[in-house]
């Protein structure tokens, strides 16, 4: 088994840091590494790796990923989508790769930030599809009540994955307006998006968040499609 270290890439939230220390010590793996964090070291954090505090004292911080991977043999970066051009793997590929290296050998897992919110999404999404998929199987009868904690328990594990992602709509609004890339109203929109999804148990926060990402998905594309249409003139050099 080659040492793993498991990166965390600009964490979203001290309590994403705990809960990858609580992985770390319950996995085995070498070490925890920290990307530009931030304010990491809260009570948050220490509550959420209870019984990994030791992984948290160890945990190595760098100001950029190049050098938090030095030294590894093997990198897998963890995304919910797919880029055009760049190779894939899933779980099971990618811990087979894993198995292949040697003892000595070092491999790095890492863990951008948006991917707690599409995990608590996944997961979702699985508990309230899992009645419905069960319910046309004439052999397994579900009872009632576990049916009712099942969507229960969805419904509640999308709340918390909403209010999460939160942070991220207010990093990105906050970061269009300090750049420009966006325009300034969909920043400010943003802000205020985010506010909002703090109060995802009333469900009406969570189709404002779908809109947000439709609208702010539908602009960059509609941008993009601009600037491909309208390429800058050519430079010229005068010539005395």
């Amino acid at each position: 088994m080659p040492r793993v270290r498991v990166v965390l890439v600009r964490p979203e939230t001290p309590a994403n840091v705990g809960a990858a220390a609580r992985i770390v010590r319950n996995a085995g793996l070498e070490s925890l590494c920290l990307v530009a964090p931030g304010d990491w070291r809260t009570v948050e954090c220490w509550r959420t790796a209870w019984g990994a505090h030791e992984v948290l004292e160890q945990a190595a911080v760098f100001a950029d990923l190049s050098a938090a991977l030095a030294g590894c043999a093997y990198v897998a970066g963890m995304s919910g989508r797919r880029e055009p051009g760049v190779a894939s793997l899933d779980v099971r590929e990618m811990a087979a790769e894993l198995a292949g290296l040697g003892a000595d050998e070092r491999a790095a897992l890492v863990f951008g930030p948006g991917i707690a919110f599409t995990a608590l999404y996944v997961a979702a999404v699985s508990l309230l599809a899992a009645p419905a998929a069960l319910a046309g199987d004439s052999d397994f009868k579900l009872d009632p009540n576990t049916a009712q904690m099942f969507t229960n328990a969805g419904y509640l594990i999308l709340v918390s994955g909403v209010m999460l992602a939160s942070i991220l709509v207010l990093s990105a609004s906050t970061a269009a307006l300090r750049t420009g890339v966006l325009p300034a109203w969909l920043g400010w929109t943003g802000l205020v998006v985010a506010v909002i999804m703090l109060f995802a148990v009333f469900f009406i926060p969570i189709l404002i968040f779908v809109a947000w990402v439709l609208v702010v998905s539908l602009l960059m594309v509609v941008t993009a499609w601009r600037v491909r249409g309208n390429p800058p003139p050519p430079t010229t050099t005068a010539v005395g």
